[in-house]
């Protein structure tokens, strides 16, 4: 009763602007309530300015189909990571992981069918790990997920529970797509890049489907070596 106000909407929320309107002529309560309502007008327009920046930020970071951190924000998190791993002698591992024979869903269902399918992929994904773990999706059928401080056990344990997550199917319009992964895992001390454990995990998922897919390998040195000469052999022919 002794106030004026002008209604803000910002998104669902509904704020206030307000003034005093006790012991006040009846015309300066009249101006005064034009003016809140001219200030209600700007203030929900730098609202609306601020939040279509922030979504153009967030955008800009994440997967637009899962939500999920993209290559660029993850190797900003490993870099981090790997910081913090050399001053505090800890380890750090890479996990990167990729389905296995997503292909044959897209053609025999539809690309809608196999977006459906990462979606619940990256849910199982976030599932599997820690809060204070990474996952994030580097395209197509590749994820990536980041574990910060931890042991081999560890990481052996959390690669266990992402492929039988992975493992279990999924309902799509009816139909059961029967789903797999193979994980390739990178372990850093913080005397590597981000790029570098990136690449060491991309060969040792490449080692791990060489071996028959639906498993985990760590990365080794002469897996790095093996898989170069297959390329230049290649290349050769």
């Amino acid at each position: 009763a002794d106030e004026i106000g002008a209604q803000v909407r910002r998104g669902k929320e509904v704020l206030w602007v307000v003034a005093p309107a006790r012991d006040r002529a009846r015309s300066t309560i009249g101006a005064d309530q034009h003016a809140l309502d001219a200030l209600a007008v700007i203030i929900a327009d730098a609202f609306a300015r601020v939040q279509l920046t922030d979504d153009m930020v967030h955008y800009a970071r994440h997967d637009p189909l899962t939500d999920l951190p993209n290559r660029g924000i993850l190797l900003d998190r490993v870099a981090l990571a790997l910081h913090l791993a050399r001053r505090r002698n800890v380890k750090v591992a890479l996990l990167f992981v990729d389905l296995d024979s997503f292909k044959p869903v897209n053609d025999r269902l539809g690309h809608a069918a196999g977006d459906e399918v990462l979606i619940e992929v990256a849910g199982r994904l976030s599932e599997s790990t820690r809060e204070s773990d990474t996952v994030a999706r580097l395209g197509g059928d590749e994820f990536a997920v980041l574990l910060e401080e931890v042991s081999v056990h560890d990481v052996i344990e959390i690669s266990d529970r992402v492929l039988a997550a992975l493992t279990r199917g999924v309902d799509v319009a009816g139909t059961t797509v029967t789903l797999g992964a193979s994980i390739g895992i990178a372990y850093g001390d913080g005397t590597e890049s981000g790029e570098a454990l990136l690449r060491q995990a991309d060969l040792a998922m490449y080692e791990a489907k060489a071996r028959g897919k639906g498993q985990y390998v760590s990365y080794e040195p002469s897996i790095g070596h093996a898989r170069l000469q297959r390329l230049e052999l290649v290349e050769a022919l």
